[in-house]
């Protein structure tokens, strides 16, 4: 192990924090972690392991973080090769498992950013209501990312706070595939019977969008509220 790769690791660390605008109390964790377990890398890999050390350094804080978000910012693409040095970390370390409310206003800012339109508050409570509801029926810890940005797609194209966004440009924020992000868009529609129609909709406005009138808009946004609230009651 030499000193001019734990320096390279360790400047890696710092270039990737910047990026992301990371706190300093994740970046100072992040290089409290490459010094001490830089031994469970090798000099070639060093971009994936400063990447898993950013990544820790986020879950010891409690802070919301994806492998996906961080390979766009970091000189490692290759997400498997991070996400297995990161589970090597957690072979020492214990990071906090977030539920996947935590992870709306991170998805949100992906999201924004790749839409180059501005997300709600009021939109961003749609979603963690939504996931609050699927969570009595679904497993939502494996992969809770995934469900908080399929949550903010489904709130998005919803009648009351509609932007025209597709899977493809959630897919796109979170860096996943596009496959993930429908799989299970559909399996929480399933779950939670979310109506077809309105994904008939959305698929419609994405084409052409007519101009509604302020009765037929207040319509469709009692219905929605309707929807929510009779989930509720069934939960």
């Amino acid at each position: 192990m030499a000193l001019e790769d734990i320096a390279s690791a360790a400047e890696e660390i710092t270039g990737l924090a910047g990026r992301l605008s990371s706190p300093d109390i994740v970046r100072t964790s992040a290089l409290d972690v490459c010094e001490k377990y830089f031994s469970l890398t090798s000099p070639k890999d060093v971009p994936a392991f400063a990447a898993a050390c950013v990544l820790m350094g986020y879950g010891l804080h409690k802070l919301p973080m994806t492998v996906g978000i961080l390979s766009k910012k970091s000189a490692e693409k290759n997400r498997y090769k991070m996400g297995r040095k990161f589970h090597k970390l957690c072979m020492f370390l214990s990071p906090e498992h977030l539920p996947p409310q935590a992870y709306v206003p991170l998805v949100c800012s992906e999201i924004s950013s790749e839409i180059h339109a501005e997300l709600s508050p009021a939109l961003q409570n749609r979603a963690i209501e939504i996931l609050d509801l699927a969570a009595l029926r679904l497993q939502l810890h494996k992969n809770p990312a995934i469900y908080a940005a399929v949550a903010v797609y489904v709130a998005a194209i919803g009648p009351e706070y509609y932007i025209p966004i597709t899977q493809r440009q959630t897919a796109d924020a979170m860096n996943v595939t596009e496959v993930t992000i429908h799989n299970k868009y559909k399996e929480l529609s399933r779950c939670m019977g979310v109506p077809k129609a309105m994904a008939k909709e959305h698929r419609a406005r994405m084409m052409i969008k007519p101009p509604k009138s302020v009765r037929d808009r207040q319509t469709e946004n009692k219905i929605f509220d309707e929807y929510f609230k009779g989930l509720k009651r069934e939960s």
